[in-house]
């Protein structure tokens, strides 16, 4: 039984990680472009896929930890952008404050994403600090059309080994 439709995967090679997926500047780390990033993701990269390849517009992000906060940042500040974001061990630590901040912001705008995120209970603390407070931040105000889930893996660290499956299984699963 085929669970997932084809897809064009796209898999996008980076020079410097923490500076293109962390939204905020951090002392001790070269962070801060991942508004540049995803400027160029929007604004370059989709429109080339969606005109030189056969696609079918449904967008999907995967990304973890760094990369995983990277789409949570990604969901908020463009929330039509991508359908789905799968967010395995999203390092949410390094800039909760802000991603409440642009969550609520964005919750004012119509949705129609869905949202899957992932991590162990052996997680980095950036993780298992900031995902549960912000699955309850979810759960109270999350608009109508967010779907989403949050998982934890009770034998697993950081970015579960099944994060990529269950994220998959959890999309196209579903009728929503």
């Amino acid at each position: 039984v085929q669970r997932a439709p084809e897809m064009i995967i796209v898999g996008i090679y980076n020079t410097n990680r923490d500076r293109d997926m962390i939204p905020v500047k951090i002392p001790e780390r070269d962070s801060g472009g991942a508004e540049h990033f995803l400027s160029f993701i929007e604004k370059e990269l989709v429109p080339t896929i969606d005109s030189e390849y056969r696609s079918s517009g449904y967008k999907l992000l995967y990304g973890a930890s760094n990369a995983g906060v990277f789409g949570l940042y990604a969901s908020f500040k463009s929330p039509n952008l991508f359908d789905v974001v799968i967010s395995p061990s999203p390092m949410i630590g390094w800039c909760p404050d802000m991603i409440r901040e642009i969550a609520s912001k964005s919750f004012k705008q119509k949705w129609s994403t869905k949202l899957f995120m992932i991590y162990g209970k052996t997680d980095y603390p950036q993780v298992t600090e900031h995902v549960p407070w912000f699955t309850a931040f979810l759960k109270e105000n999350a608009p109508e059309g967010l779907k989403w889930d949050s998982h934890l893996i009770e034998t697993e660290g950081h970015v579960p080994f099944q994060s990529l499956y269950n994220g998959l299984r959890w999309v196209f699963n579903r009728t929503t």
